[in-house]
């Protein structure tokens, strides 16, 4: 659990939030409209299937190449479909040893057809210049990339106090590849705003990070605020929890289905 809390927090409160909001409708004269979603977390660099032990069994499950097979099979059905992936997508296999120079789990999310991801603790693993040069890396690639969101980095207090070499390498990537505090994807005649943030759990876990962060609920409340300011089409919002690393999920009226893939696993909720 707790290595779910600090990976993937724009994904925790998004849970809540289509528990709340499942077959919600504005107006009783108007159709519900449809979105299906699909997540991935904790991909820890496993672009390769791999052998471990399933009910006393040894199997080989994980791997891109079952993760796009199984994202196919359900955009047949629906070709708008959202995927969102939670963070933590490097760091457990070899290939995290071209994390920065390849930036090869960030390009393969965009394989995927990934729409949007966030940080995990993991990302800041091989400090702020590997952070960096990660991002970089991804957009010199030139390849289709997922759009990046956190909304609870404290430039202002960096700024102010005065960049380290480390925060302003970041802080260049982060203009360079375009992350925001949020995001807003159209799928068919369905807009939805996703935010996301970093935790304090996910703080706690990397001690090579260099950034300060705002209160996570705090700033993901305001940055709810400005997309309803911001976004008028956008009509449904489920309230933010008091979780210490909650994220949240701004959604128009919908029937959700969603799906989330971890290394080798998929359920239905």
């Amino acid at each position: 659990m707790k290595l779910l809390k600090k990976a993937f927090a724009f994904i925790f409160i998004f849970m809540l939030s289509v528990s709340g909001l499942t077959g919600y409708q504005v107006n009783a004269s108007e159709e519900p409209k449809h979105l299906d979603i699909l997540f991935t977390h904790d991909l820890h660099s496993h672009l390769n299937s791999f052998q471990t032990i399933v009910d006393g069994t040894q199997q080989e499950t994980g791997g891109f190449a079952r993760l796009k097979t199984l994202i196919n099979e359900y955009e047949k059905e629906n070709t708008d479909t959202l995927i969102l992936d939670g963070g933590d997508f490097s760091m457990g296999t070899l290939i995290q040893t071209v994390y920065d120079t390849e930036a090869a789990e960030l390009r393969m999310l965009g394989y995927l057809g990934c729409d949007v991801t966030t940080l995990g603790n993991h990302e800041f693993d091989y400090g702020s210049d590997g952070l960096a040069d990660m991002l970089n890396a991804a957009v010199s690639s030139g390849e289709n990339l997922p759009r990046m969101v956190v909304c609870n980095v404290d430039w202002d207090a960096m700024k102010k106090a005065g960049f380290s070499e480390g925060q302003k390498q970041i802080y260049e990537a982060f203009q360079t590849y375009g992350v925001k505090d949020y995001t807003i994807i159209q799928k068919g005649d369905v807009k939805i705003a996703v935010l996301g943030v970093f935790g304090k759990d996910s703080l706690d876990c990397a001690p090579t990070c260099e950034l300060l962060f705002k209160d996570p609920s705090e700033a993901a409340r305001e940055t709810v605020e400005e997309i309803k300011k911001n976004e008028k089409t956008l009509s449904v919002s489920h309230p933010l929890a008091s979780s210490p690393v909650g994220g949240a999920l701004m959604l128009t009226e919908l029937n959700i289905k969603t799906s989330p893939f971890g290394r080798g696993g998929i359920a239905e909720q």
